[in-house]
């Protein structure tokens, strides 16, 4: 939600950075046979059967009574996503899907894709603490649904039985009104598949793996930080909520909402960070975090300040400059006649375009 008001500071990029290795494999919700999980099939760009819901799921104001799980990272409604090579969202077609990690993932070489739907009391209880302590409005919430899903120890297409395996994991969380994602990243070593340009033997670069979610327009869509990029594969170091590896949103309204902070534009913004609307950097923003509330007012630049756009947001910035250091001989006349000369160093700056 944004809003003018009087109230202004500049929104950022908002990620704890942990170690590699910080994550704690306490912070997975319980997965795999011993659970009662079912697996998608193991061949590339594999997908579950549809999957009815014991309960409508809101995603962007959008109620679905089934799902599916696919390999690649993603768990998507109406249709499944066989997509290996992922896309900056928002996408230009109809899908909407979640996706912790859009990546192409052959669990047909190794590793394992894990998903239940589940009224567990034990899981209920946890993600009803999990959803209280980390929105502080939601006090009186109490979970009655639960999906898990787990990328166990997957490697990427084009590698083999030694090549490096990611583990993460995404649950969707519901009392049948207010509709939660957590993402939890344990284990993060590749991005890409060799199809999409990635290494064969570390499954890096090319065209890196996008997290986020895409509502099935223009205009409803989230990108994780480092989504697309080469920083993607640290996103086990990255959080919103104090923990290495976590992520958590509430997603049943018109716009995410991230813990601890806003979005806009599909972006992320800690609470209480600045940014500006637009290249011409004339309404300044702060996310309130309240009710993911943005609030404006006609700010423009500083004298000595221009606008500069920073992995898509404005900001800004001051203006470099250069100094300029002038030896010189000036003279002048007086009125009465009299010619003077001197010597002179002198300073400029010079600001760059």
């Amino acid at each position: 939600m944004v809003r003018t008001g009087t109230l202004v500071s500049l929104l950022q990029l908002f990620s704890t950075l942990a170690p590699r290795g910080a994550f704690s494999q306490d912070t997975l919700y319980p997965f795999g046979p011993a659970h009662r999980d079912l697996e998608t099939p193991k061949m590339d760009d594999g997908s579950s059967p549809e999957i009815p819901l014991l309960i409508p799921f809101v995603f962007f104001n959008m109620p679905y009574r089934s799902l599916y799980v696919n390999n690649n990272g993603v768990i998507s409604f109406n249709v499944q996503v066989s997509q290996f090579t992922p896309e900056p969202f928002p996408l230009s077609d109809s899908r909407s899907f979640i996706a912790p990690l859009w990546a192409d993932v052959h669990n047909g070489i190794r590793g394992d894709v894990y998903y239940r739907e589940t009224t567990d009391p034990e899981i209920l209880e946890r993600a009803t603490q999990d959803v209280r302590k980390y929105f502080k409005n939601m006090v009186s919430f109490t979970a009655s649904w639960v999906f898990i899903t787990t990328w166990n120890q997957v490697t990427f297409y084009g590698g083999s039985q030694t090549t490096p395996v990611n583990t993460f994991q995404a649950l969707l969380i519901s009392d049948g009104q207010a509709c939660f994602a957590m993402f939890n990243y344990g284990e993060i070593n590749w991005t890409t598949g060799t199809a999409s340009g990635g290494d064969p033997l570390t499954g890096l670069g090319g065209t890196t793996a996008q997290a986020g979610f895409n509502g099935g327009d223009v205009s409803h869509f989230f990108n994780l930080p480092g989504s697309r990029s080469n920083e993607v594969v640290n996103i086990e170091q990255t959080t919103n909520v104090n923990v290495p590896g976590r992520w958590f949103f509430r997603i049943d309204a018109e716009q995410i909402d991230p813990a601890n902070g806003c979005s806009y534009n599909g972006r992320f913004y800690r609470r209480g960070e600045v940014f500006w609307l637009s290249d011409q950097c004339t309404q300044r923003c702060r996310c309130l975090d309240l009710n993911n509330e943005v609030i404006c007012q006609e700010t423009p630049c500083g004298q000595l300040e221009t606008c500069e756009q920073v992995e898509g947001a404005y900001y800004c910035q001051p203006t470099r400059t250069s100094t300029c250091v002038v030896f010189g001989d000036p003279h002048y006349h007086t009125f009465d006649g009299f010619l003077y000369h001197f010597q002179v160093q002198y300073k400029v700056k010079i600001p760059f375009p």
